[in-house]
């Protein structure tokens, strides 16, 4: 029975997850992966469903308020957190709310002005290793979020009392910027929208800078002997803060190219790959290779808290409403094709080894001890005419075009002979030709004969040079193997097959070792003949029938 139920339980999850990668586009407000986004997984019905997210629930949705799963794909969370940004609201005039990490800043009757990036869209925050990195799009939107209070408190020292009353108060600016230009300029909004376009790809920052302003009539009033003297001035105070977020901008890219073998084998090439979750090639959906990330959507850290500052109190309080962000966490420790054993298959991968990142994921897939953060692939697949990549940050993916007509991979003439010897060594020559044109192949080089790769005779690798020759000695009679494996094939480079290629050599092969063998052989054989002649005298004269 248990094994019926775990069953059907697979059989359910597998349609969530289905159900979940058709739906990306609008994720339920409480999808999450892990218990970080504080979801009580409270089984809500489809009346309490409805009753809390204002619509009915989709089959996924409905399961999700019971468990968790991951995405494919970095999931769209912008429609989601654009209704959650309309609930959220500033303080009023004497009370200023915000993150409790957003900077502040204070003067006199102007204070706890708070600036905060509220969201960062599409962005994906991805745990690779002891760091987090936020990824963001060239071209996405930035919500804003400024409060600030006023303090207008009577104080009364002695015979003096200073009063306040507030003239005005304002945003009188916010601006975003990134290191290098400023992207756009706003006033009079305290929850400010900047829409930013093709921002060069790379580290930047985004700055978030507010100014604000407020101007108060300060009246003094002194009591003395009977007689009240007041004087009033114009008093403004200006208060500047700037939040900001280290980001990396990127879009998915790849280099493409096509390879074909003698045995008909096409190898299709995807190098100098960047920030990529999943991609497909032509043909049917199951011609794609997800990379080692799984997607899951979560509070934005920097809303965890917020802290609420009045002239007499300052608490910290749990947000009701906290925007969304998409995380990326390595589960696999390299790519792999959808299906094992369908056409696509990974012949090979480049790409520098990471450590698992630091996570608490007690309801997450265990992630590697280590993965492969892999920039080039290599995979056989019978035919493809483009490939389409998916990257760590929702949007529109990239299409490469495959060529039409595959470079072909070329054959090799190894040779290796003995150019010389005698009774103790022997020199050995390797050379390396391209088999079609005859050229010269060189190992050492760089140039247009360069074939990189590596020679390796006797278990020693040795460098060929302009000539496509190299020479070594050896002592040891017997068979010697030369032996060559092309480099990993890039494109614009030739690409060729391997080859190997033996000699052998002994003294005995030479007139002179024939010789030398022959006459050491005779001094042992008349050693030997004149021990045997003295045993046997010695064996006649001890004999007492001599």
């Amino acid at each position: 029975m248990t094994c019926i139920l775990a069953a059907i339980a697979l059989v359910v999850l597998a349609g969530v997850g289905a159900a979940a990668a058709e739906n990306d586009s609008q994720p339920a407000p409480h999808t999450n992966a892990t218990r970080w986004s504080d979801d009580a997984d409270t089984c809500l019905t489809t009346d309490g469903y409805r009753e809390q997210y204002g619509r009915d629930p989709r089959p996924a949705e409905l399961l999700a308020t019971c468990t968790d799963f991951t995405y494919e794909t970095p999931p769209n969370v912008t429609a989601a957190n654009e209704r959650l940004r309309q609930s959220i609201t500033p303080g009023d005039e004497s009370t200023s709310i915000g993150p409790s990490s957003a900077p502040t800043g204070s003067n006199g009757r102007l204070q706890d002005v708070r600036v905060s990036l509220l969201t960062v869209s599409p962005s994906t925050l991805v745990h690779e290793n002891a760091t987090t990195t936020r990824y963001v799009r060239p071209t996405g939107t930035v919500h804003g979020y400024v409060d600030y209070r006023v303090d207008t408190s009577p104080v009364t020292t002695g015979n003096t009392t200073v009063t306040w009353r507030l003239q005005s108060h304002r945003v009188e600016s916010v601006s975003l910027a990134t290191k290098t230009d400023v992207v756009a300029t706003d006033s009079n909004t305290q929850q400010p929208t900047f829409t930013y376009q093709q921002v060069p790809t790379g580290r930047t920052q985004f700055r978030l800078t507010a100014t604000v302003t407020a101007a108060f009539e300060r009246t003094v009033t002194v009591t003395a002997n009977g007689t009240r003297e007041t004087t009033s001035e114009l008093i403004t105070a200006n208060v500047t803060v700037t939040d900001t977020r280290d980001v990396v901008v990127t879009r998915p890219a790849a280099t493409t190219a096509a390879l074909a073998t003698h045995d008909g084998t096409r190898k299709v090439l995807l190098s100098n790959m960047t920030s990529w979750s999943r991609y497909t090639l032509s043909g049917t959906p199951d011609h794609a290779v997800q990379n080692v990330w799984r997607f899951y959507t979560a509070e934005e850290p920097a809303w965890q808290t917020l802290d609420k500052a009045t002239a007499t109190t300052t608490e910290t309080v749990r947000p009701t409403v906290r925007p969304l962000v998409v995380h990326a966490v390595p589960t696999n420790p390299h790519p792999a094709p959808d299906r094992p054993w369908g056409p696509v298959q990974v012949a090979d991968r480049t790409g520098t080894q990471h450590a698992r990142p630091q996570l608490d994921d007690s309801n997450l897939t265990i992630t590697p001890t280590a993965y492969q953060h892999v920039d080039s692939l290599r995979l056989h697949h019978p035919a493809a005419s483009s490939v389409t990549l998916h990257g760590l940050v929702f949007g529109p993916p990239t299409t490469r075009s495959l060529p039409a007509t595959p470079q072909r991979v070329r054959n090799v003439s190894l040779e290796l002979t003995t150019v010389s010897h005698s009774t103790t060594d022997a020199t050995l020559r390797v050379s390396l030709t391209d088999e079609a044109t005859g050229a010269p192949l060189s190992t050492e080089i760089p140039g247009p004969n360069h074939s990189g790769g590596t020679v390796i005779v006797a278990g020693t690798p040795v460098s060929l040079n302009a000539t496509g020759q190299a020479t070594l000695v050896v002592s040891e009679p017997g068979v010697y193997r030369a032996t060559y494996r092309p480099a990993t094939w890039r494109p614009g480079q030739r690409a060729y097959r391997s080859a190997d290629a033996t000699t052998t050599w002994h003294p005995l092969t030479t007139f002179r070792g024939l010789t030398d063998a022959f006459w050491e052989l005779s001094q042992l054989l008349l050693a030997a003949g004149g021990v045997l002649y003295a045993a046997r005298q010695l064996g006649r004269l001890s004999s007492p029938n001599t």
